[in-house]
């Protein structure tokens, strides 16, 4: 398999976990993460954030065939925002999981642990979820912002990429002060602006396939090559013609 066809595969993984991932945030039911116990108890919480999980793990092949497409051109910064999203959506992959088949369990075993002054939504573990998403924040705002400056892909998705990893990452209610309307505002734009980024792979890795081509055909026959450039007297010979026809 090619290194083309690895990345118009990776751009279908990104534009499929988008559509995955703003159908998690549409209906996610109970708002905030983790949920409370009936919530999660007489709700398709398992299902819905079974979407949130393979998701995540088709924008971790995504977030890559981004990168990879455009790689010299958004140097260090690019590299250093492709390996924070990276990570931080790797992490999400885990979060997103316990919440789907773990946290369920337990809030049918002790459920006070997910009310508002439960062990399972304040203290340390809000620092735990907190990580990945300031880590996909720094990430994606540096990797949006490479690719901007690089130009090689759409620039109204990746803005849409920016915007939605902004509005996605605030601090929601109840542990901060943004309303979880916008955080799932947030998460369908970054999801829409990530699909649409997948879309626009398969085009840019077309267009960085011809200079590879080309290259290769030289090496390939180099005599060749070297025989279809125009010579040092042909080049005279045309300059000389071009004289005569102005002069006459």
């Amino acid at each position: 398999m090619t290194t083309d066809t690895l990345i118009r595969w990776s751009g279908r993984a990104g534009l499929l976990g988008g559509i995955l991932l703003a159908l998690n945030f549409l209906f996610l039911p109970g708002g905030a993460d983790p949920a409370p116990a009936t919530v999660q108890l007489h709700t398709p919480y398992a299902a819905e954030h079974s979407l949130a999980v393979f998701g995540l793990v088709l924008i971790l092949f995504g977030l890559t065939g981004i990168y990879t497409v455009q790689a010299q051109a958004v140097g260090r910064l690019g590299l250093l925002g492709y390996v924070l999203s990276f990570v931080a959506c790797a992490l999400l992959v885990g979060v997103s999981y316990s919440d789907a088949y773990v946290y369920p369990t337990v809030a049918a075993a002790a459920p006070h642990l997910f009310d508002l002054a439960g062990a399972l939504v304040n203290g340390p573990i809000v620092l735990a979820y907190a990580l990945p998403s300031v880590g996909l924040l720094l990430g994606a705002l540096l990797l949006g912002v490479a690719t901007l400056r690089a130009q090689k892909l759409s620039r109204a998705a990746t803005l849409c990429f920016l915007l939605g990893a902004v509005l996605l990452n605030l601090p929601p209610q109840p542990q901060g002060p943004v309303p979880l309307l916008v955080i799932d505002l947030g998460a369908v734009v970054w999801a829409v602006g990530l699909g649409w980024l997948g879309l626009t792979l398969e085009r840019a890795s077309k267009q960085a396939a011809v200079p590879a081509v080309a290259l290769a055909e030289e090496q390939a026959h180099p005599y060749l090559s070297q025989a279809s450039r125009p010579s040092r007297f042909q080049k005279e010979s045309e300059k000389k013609l071009c004289s005569k026809v102005k002069r006459s």
